[in-house]
């Protein structure tokens, strides 16, 4: 969305409560009232989008006993922890930033695990690897990722189809990709693989 300044004349003391509020609230002048008056007027905003999808995902993944809610990072990421059943089980965390706009990108997704067990960094990296060959055979359009130790970054998508909701898909997502990973410690690869087949065939790719 585009910005352009203004000039407001605003009283003292109404500034004054509005520079307490933002930093009580770690934001900034502009973007609190620009909030305040996108909500009197019903304009939805970048940052009321983010909340809103946010919102909507805690509910989904918060049904997903095995994944556990970090408290937020930003008001435009969010972040969820998930214990490996591996010798010492490691935390392997997931974040996911929105860009907050209506355009073709919704945001970036991490999946992150530190280590210092070579074994291990092998084993995550080997899953990083099939996940990714499984996403550039099955999806139409090849996503971007990357690959790093112990991190896996890639580019979601906003869903297409007007039947899927946005929020559903990124936190279905996350869960599809954690189950799957699971699955690879727990059975190996083909376990990982026909997870994540069940998340490919419900078509809400992301």
């Amino acid at each position: 969305m585009n910005r352009s300044v203004y000039s407001l004349v605003l009283m003292d003391n109404v500034i004054e409560e509005i520079d307490k509020l933002a930093y009580s609230t770690n934001t900034s002048r502009s973007a609190l009232i620009n909030g305040i008056l996108a909500e009197y007027v019903s304009c939805t905003t970048p940052a009321k989008r983010c909340e809103e999808i946010f919102s909507r995902m805690e509910t989904e993944l918060l049904s997903a006993s095995a994944l556990y809610l970090i408290e937020r990072p930003s008001n435009s990421m969010l972040a969820v922890r998930t214990q490996l059943k591996y010798k010492y089980r490691p935390t392997m965390k997931y974040t996911l930033a929105l860009y907050g706009g209506h355009g073709e990108t919704l945001g970036l997704f991490k999946a992150s695990l530190r280590t210092q067990s070579a074994e291990l960094e092998a084993a995550i990296a080997a899953f990083f690897s099939l996940w990714t060959s499984l996403e550039d055979a099955y999806l139409e359009e090849k996503p971007f990722s990357v690959i790093e130790p112990g991190r896996f970054t890639r580019e979601l998508k906003q869903p297409k189809g007007s039947d899927v909701d946005t929020a559903d898909a990124a936190a279905r997502y996350i869960s599809a990709f954690d189950g799957a990973l699971k699955a690879y410690f727990h059975d190996g690869a083909q376990a990982a693989s026909n997870a994540f087949l069940t998340w490919f065939n419900r078509g809400e790719h992301i």
